[in-house]
């Protein structure tokens, strides 16, 4: 059974008609993703109150889909926002990311938890947060932005600058294609790891882009 913690947000979003809002409510092995898409919207100027939100971990979702996002289609509503997350695919990334380092965050303040999860939850939050679209641009074969609606985290292994920009795109609200334009360029290639090809990395990342990152659910 997952275990959940409340997440106490203070601001003044906190207070409705008198009454106080639930805290965001955290699935605990989710909360350090949370934790670090905070610190990284605050590294860009956002103040990302998540009161009144649900992070969980759900058997399934459907075929291929990783997470989904359920928020009410009225932006202004009390309604909850849920963000679910595959157990399957949970299982799958964090094992990833204990086998393969270069499954692993770095260059952010937390090091060690899985780039797929980050990246999935900042898809997730783009869509329930900042009410974002799927987005499908690409810059040389590789998504131009976060909001591709499938998985592309492995295009981040070989080019490691495309995390900070698609948090720059996502919390600055900075040109996507630009930002990636400029991250290809300041790569070139980056280093993987030793058993995995170029070619086979850039192959698995294309492989990758069949499965669906979420299905974006309005109530």
């Amino acid at each position: 059974m997952n275990k959940h913690i409340a997440l106490i947000f203070i601001s003044l979003g906190m207070f409705a008609c008198g009454q106080e809002q639930a805290p965001a409510v955290v699935d605990e092995q989710l909360a350090p993703y949370i934790t670090e898409l905070q610190a990284q919207a605050a590294k860009y100027g956002s103040a990302m109150d998540l009161t009144g939100y649900e992070v969980k971990i759900v058997p399934s979702i459907g075929n291929n889909v990783i997470a989904q996002c359920a928020q009410p289609s009225d932006p202004d509503s009390d309604a909850a926002r849920e963000i679910s997350v595959s157990q399957t695919y949970f299982d799958q990334f964090v094992a990833q990311a204990e086998l393969d380092s270069s499954y692993r965050l770095s260059g952010l303040t937390s090091y060690g938890l899985s780039m797929a999860l980050y990246l999935t939850l900042l898809h997730e939050i783009g869509h329930c947060y900042f009410r974002r679209d799927h987005d499908n641009t690409k810059v040389n074969n590789v998504p131009a932005s976060s909001m591709n609606a499938y998985a592309s985290h492995s295009w981040v292994r070989i080019y490691p600058s495309l995390l900070d920009a698609y948090n720059r795109n996502m919390f600055g609200q900075a040109d996507a294609v630009a930002l990636v334009t400029a991250a290809l360029s300041n790569d070139a290639v980056a280093s993987v790891d030793q058993a995995l090809s170029i070619d086979e990395a850039i192959e698995q990342a294309m492989n990758e882009e069949g499965i669906m990152l979420d299905a974006h659910d309005h109530e």
